[in-house]
């Protein structure tokens, strides 16, 4: 089918994912992370620009429940239809509230939300048998931290690097 196929929203349904990042809770335990990323790589091989709004709910194992925050995201349309369009939407500290998310260390995500079908107006659209879209979730998290009222005391005994001509060395600070 090719033409104009109007301004509409369709819902999208809702639905789980199980989203297990192993590791992710011992290494946040008294740090805070500062620039977290979260990226959704989409191929649509259908002919009409998506206006996509979600609503992302993170759960952890103890039940607590943190939103991501993020405006509405644009999946541009397929050129033609043997050429799929990929599109990357990120969401991060500039325009979601993403650190908060991946720090409740969500196991599970619930989704829903609504796709607005040619938001910017009238376009020439086409869609057949093979057309969709699909979504892929990459997270990074930069080796970034932040501590705060972290204190590590430590007493290191016998330090033998120093044994040749110890009397010269009056303090070792770390």
């Amino acid at each position: 089918a090719t033409g104009y196929f109007g301004q509409r929203n369709i819902q999208i349904p809702a639905g789980s994912m199980d989203f297990d990042i192993s590791g992710l809770d011992e290494l946040v335990d008294g740090f805070f992370l500062t620039d977290p990323e979260l990226i959704l790589n989409t191929t649509s091989t259908l002919g009409a620009d998506l206006e996509m709004v979600l609503d992302l709910d993170g759960i952890n194992t103890e039940g607590n429940v943190v939103s991501l925050t993020a405006g509405n995201q644009l999946i541009q349309a397929a050129d033609n239809f043997n050429t799929p369009k990929s599109n990357t939407i990120l969401f991060d500290k500039n325009n979601s509230n993403v650190d908060d998310f991946l720090a409740n260390i969500p196991n599970e995500i619930l989704f829903s939300g609504k796709v607005k079908i040619n938001p910017s107006g009238t376009t020439s659209n086409f869609i057949n048998e093979k057309s969709g879209i699909k979504v892929g979730v990459d997270v990074d998290i930069p080796l970034k931290l932040r501590a705060d009222n972290i204190k590590l005391d430590q007493v290191v005994d016998d330090i033998d690097f120093f044994s040749e001509n110890p009397e010269e060395i009056e303090s070792l600070t770390l």
